[in-house]
């Protein structure tokens, strides 16, 4: 036993191969190196010398500060450098970690896309240009903090028969409204 491996008793451990497995072991080897130098034939040069064309998303929004309930349209234009063609792709819009959605862009490299869902409250919300091709053109994301305010409510109760005798049963409602709901319970 080596001198630098700590006093006791060890074994040996046996290793077990499957029949065939040393003939199969350098046909997987060669086709491992197979693919790894196709592969490495096949990419354009572009992506070789990392000629992708840079991009950068901008991102704004309709109507900041909105309020709950209110539609805002989120637009997203992805710029690029100079280049012969135009990019393509989809842009995902989040809103932290929920994906709000994917949305292609136009042709003007446009992407848009409408929420009435957000809570009141602070959102940071981040497009994210996704390339159809990234050998030509690369990804992109920026973010924008979409303040959606809380809307205000009124709450009234009444009373029926109002007014009413000892012993007589009595109806009340309450009518909660906001901007966009009105709620109504009756308890008796």
């Amino acid at each position: 036993m080596p001198s630098h491996m700590p006093q006791g008793s060890y074994r040996r451990l046996a290793l077990t191969q499957p029949p065939g497995f040393l003939r199969l072991l350098p046909r997987v080897a060669a086709g491992v190196l197979f693919v790894l130098c196709t592969a490495a034939l096949v990419l354009p040069v572009s992506t070789i010398a990392g000629a992708a064309v840079f991009t950068f998303t901008r991102l704004a929004s309709t109507n900041n500060s909105s309020k709950y309930g209110e539609p805002v349209i989120f637009i997203a234009d992805v710029l690029w450098e100079g280049s012969a063609s135009t990019p393509t792709g989809t842009v995902t819009f989040t809103d932290g970690t929920k994906v709000l959605g994917n949305v292609s862009l136009d042709s003007n490299c446009r992407a848009a896309l409408t929420s009435s869902s957000l809570a009141a409250g602070s959102h940071s919300i981040v497009a994210t240009y996704v390339p159809a091709d990234p050998l030509l053109f690369s990804g992109s994301s920026t973010s924008f903090t979409q303040n959606v305010a809380s809307t205000t409510a009124s709450t009234t109760l009444a009373s029926t028969p109002n007014p009413s005798t000892f012993g007589q049963p009595v109806t009340f409602a309450a009518t909660v409204k906001g901007n966009r709901h009105c709620h109504l319970h009756r308890w008796r």
